[in-house]
Formats: C-alpha cells, sequence, structure tokens
C-alpha cells in the first residue's frame, strides 16, 4: 500500500517493490493536477529503454526523491540503476555517461542517474565497491533534504 507521511514522503520507509505500470498509477494517474508528473513519466521510459538498449542487460532501479512524493510538481526523477558489470561493459564504461548526472541525464531525460556497478560475490570488487555503494544510495535516498525517512521504489520491471 502506497501512502505519504505528514512530509509528503513515501511510506512505508522500505524499498518498496512496484512495476513501472504502478509507478504510472500511483505516481502519475493519482496526480490529475500534474503537469510535470506525465511528462517526467515520459522522459523515464525513455530513459529506461535506451539504457537497456545499450547495456543489452535487464537493469534493477531505484527510484526517489521528490517524484515518489506528495509533491505535485517534481522537477525530476531520481534514479539509481543496479548495473551488472562484466568485462565487456567495463571497456565500454564511457557509453554510460549520458546516462548519469554528471553526463546530462537530468537535461535529456529530467533524470538525476546514479550508478552502482553491481560485481559479482566472487569478485574482490563486490566487498570493495557493490556493497559501499548499495549502502551508500539506500540510506541516502531513505532521507530527504531535513533528514526525514521516506520510502524508495524498487522497479521490478525495469528492460
Amino acid at each position: 500500500m502506497i501512502s505519504f507521511d505528514q512530509n509528503g514522503n513515501l511510506t512505508p520507509y522500505s524499498l518498496v517493490r512496484l512495476k513501472t505500470t504502478d509507478v504510472f498509477k500511483h505516481f502519475v494517474t493519482d496526480f490529475p493536477q500534474s503537469t510535470a508528473r506525465p511528462i517526467l513519466y515520459e522522459h523515464f521510459l525513455s530513459y529506461v529503454n535506451d539504457l537497456t538498449h545499450l547495456l543489452d542487460q535487464s537493469i534493477h532501479q531505484w527510484l526517489g526523491g521528490s517524484f515518489i512524493s506528495s509533491k505535485v510538481d517534481p522537477n525530476d526523477i531520481d534514479c539509481v540503476n543496479l548495473i551488472v558489470f562484466n568485462e565487456s561493459l567495463e571497456q565500454s564504461i564511457d557509453s554510460l555517461i549520458p546516462y548519469l548526472l554528471i553526463g546530462g541525464s537530468r537535461d535529456t531525460y529530467y533524470v538525476d542517474g546514479h550508478l552502482i556497478a553491481i560485481y559479482p560475490s566472487t569478485d574482490e570488487r563486490y566487498e570493495a565497491i557493490t556493497l559501499p555503494s548499495i549502502d551508500y544510495w539506500r540510506a541516502f535516498l531513505m532521507k530527504d533534504r531535513q533528514d526525514n525517512p521516506r520510502g524508495i521504489i524498487e522497479l521490478i520491471d525495469a528492460n
């Protein structure tokens, strides 16, 4: 059940698993007065399509920020992409830059795109990079700017 607390933050204060169609219902359709949400959602779908086409793999994504709050007209969608890394992707890492905030994802897609490199648990980078990144982004997304708790969305069909 999706709801918002007195600060407008998503509850429950946990990782809430939703399908893309449910994100549309809860965060676009349920805000008929919003002019920004339909535009943000359409750009986000393009972002997901373009990124999965580039990677040629399904990806996990966490959504946070004001788009998943009760704010009527948010400015963008905060998105953390959990991407399985392999040798091929390591060699073409520059191709991911346009899908990240530092590469202009906000300008092109209205998405604050971020990356968590998912390495196999047998790879030394798993404990050095993957686990700390997961911990960092989960903690970051689960607090608003005033340090109030909030939930985050995990898309279960972002491919």
